[in-house]
């Protein structure tokens, strides 16, 4: 492939304004492509074409990052040169390397030509987005469980000052047998354990995960320590005040009622809204009284 390159102009600017007056632009474009193994097959879109009115523009990609884990240090450096000889063929005529290719055209219109290029690139070449940081909370909780304690401990001690060091222990890692394993317990008095749980997932699955962990946690500290006879899960739920759907809400409802019904012959079970009522059915429950 040398020639389908020949009339390709980078001057994209230049040429935009020249193309200004007009009412529509209608052409063909193509994607841009590099092929690295043809035996392979695997091809990877580096930027696009639009053929205007007998003109051609294009838009590459400015950086080659996202192949760093594809290719080795020299094939990256080819393919850097490459592209850059991509965008110096309408200057220099010169020909193009066989590692790149051009699509099938297809039709294009619009109203501006920067515009269209940049739907086209955006659209096709996933390699030139902007690279983000991971903003995705789908797999967190809105409040943390570490969180949920801090709160559930500062009111404790605020409404029942002394009264909540009968059930606040100073180290919740709790050592459970000879071996040395321990469970975190954030809630016990001589007889009893409990559990503060944030179920604050967008996930019905996460709701259920960080039940059952829970559940597995708390029976394993009771089956070796005989003196708890009595085992509470309290549970913050996922709300719309924090932030969630009303379909993230109702998904996450059906999974703690699937789940807590099963466990109410074996455990107490506290669900709240906020980590205030949480606290206040915690002290109820472990029956402290308020200062």
């Amino acid at each position: 492939m040398t020639t389908e390159f020949d009339d390709f102009d980078i001057d994209l600017p230049e040429q935009a304004q020249s193309a200004k007056g007009s009412a529509k632009y209608q052409g063909e474009w193509q994607r841009i492509y590099i092929e690295p193994n043809p035996i392979t097959g695997e091809r990877y879109n580096v930027g696009v074409a639009l053929h205007i009115n007998g003109q051609t523009y294009t838009r590459l990609i400015d950086t080659t990052d996202r192949l760093k884990c594809l290719f080795s240090k020299p094939a990256l450096h080819n393919i850097q040169f490459a592209i850059k000889h991509i965008q110096d063929v309408y200057k220099t005529k010169d020909s193009v390397p066989d590692i790149f290719g051009l699509s099938a055209p297809l039709p294009a219109s619009g109203t501006d030509i920067n515009t269209l290029l940049a739907d086209l690139y955006d659209d096709v070449v996933p390699l030139g987005r902007p690279f983000r940081a991971l903003q995705d909370d789908t797999f967190k909780a809105k409040i943390t469980k570490g969180q949920l304690i801090t709160d559930v401990y500062d009111y404790l001690k605020q409404k029942h000052q002394l009264q909540a060091n009968q059930i606040i222990p100073q180290n919740q890692s709790l050592t459970i047998d000879d071996d040395g394993h321990t469970v975190d317990v954030p809630l016990l008095s001589q007889s009893r354990i409990a559990d503060l749980i944030s179920a604050t997932y967008a996930r019905a699955f996460d709701v259920e995960r960080i039940i059952n962990q829970s559940v597995v946690d708390l029976s394993a500290v009771r089956s070796y320590k005989k003196r708890f006879d009595q085992a509470g899960l309290f549970l913050l739920k996922p709300t719309l005040d924090l932030g969630f759907t009303k379909q993230e809400t109702t998904q996450a409802e059906q999974a703690i009622d699937n789940l807590l019904w099963k466990l109410k012959r074996d455990f107490y079970l506290s669900v709240e809204d906020t980590p205030l009522a949480l606290a206040e059915s915690a002290a109820h429950w472990f029956d402290i009284q308020s200062a």
